[in-house]
């Protein structure tokens, strides 16, 4: 064999090898791409099942909660309902307060069911501008609002003295929500102690 043939051997092996080796490398190496390609779409696919599920979560959450809150302002119009019965008709305290005296006179049962429609709306907006679920901070125009009605229930409660003998009532606290009940309080102490009236 001449030096010649044995060079184009060699070369002929050496090219056998490199196809075998292509040969068994392209399978594997179209498998894996395949399996990259797969992997990173079921990833995917469970990234986008998983936030499915979290905005179906929290859909159900906010209609839960306006279902909640539908029905609280429910009660809270059948509660007014009642208030404004009594102050058209004053007997109509008879039925939750027997009074066989007839001490209660009719102005006086006006004005503190007056005074029950006040705290109604006040704790209605009270837990407006302070939601109990951390939805989120207020918006500088919301702040802006709840300074106003702030100022508005303090100075309301300032100078209501019947408003003020429905917050210092012994059942309040069992009728309104305690965020509420803890800050009206807070105030009624504020009024008293700037009050030119109260004890130095």
């Amino acid at each position: 064999m001449s030096i010649s043939d044995a060079i184009d051997l060699t070369v002929w092996n050496s090219l056998e090898v490199v196809k075998l080796i292509i040969s068994i490398m392209t399978p594997l190496a179209v498998f894996f791409l395949s399996w990259l390609v797969n992997e990173r779409l079921r990833t995917r696919e469970n990234v986008e099942q998983e936030r499915g599920r979290i905005a179906q979560e929290q859909i159900r959450y906010l209609q839960e909660q306006q279902l909640r809150l539908a029905n609280r302002n429910e009660f809270q119009r059948l509660t007014l309902e009642i208030n404004r019965e009594l102050i058209r008709d004053p007997s109509l305290d008879a039925f939750d307060h027997p009074d066989p005296n007839g001490t209660r006179e009719p102005a006086q049962v006006r004005l503190e069911a007056l005074a029950y429609i006040y705290m109604n709306m006040f704790e209605l907006i009270y837990q407006y501008y302070h939601p109990s679920d951390n939805a989120g901070t207020l918006t500088q125009r919301e702040e802006e609002e709840w300074r106003v009605w702030d100022e508005t229930i303090k100075s309301t409660l300032d100078n209501s003295l019947i408003l003020r003998a429905v917050v210092e009532k012994e059942e309040s606290p069992r009728i309104y929500y305690a965020g509420f009940v803890d800050y009206i309080k807070t105030v009624l102490r504020q009024v008293q102690d700037d009050s030119p009236n109260s004890a130095s």
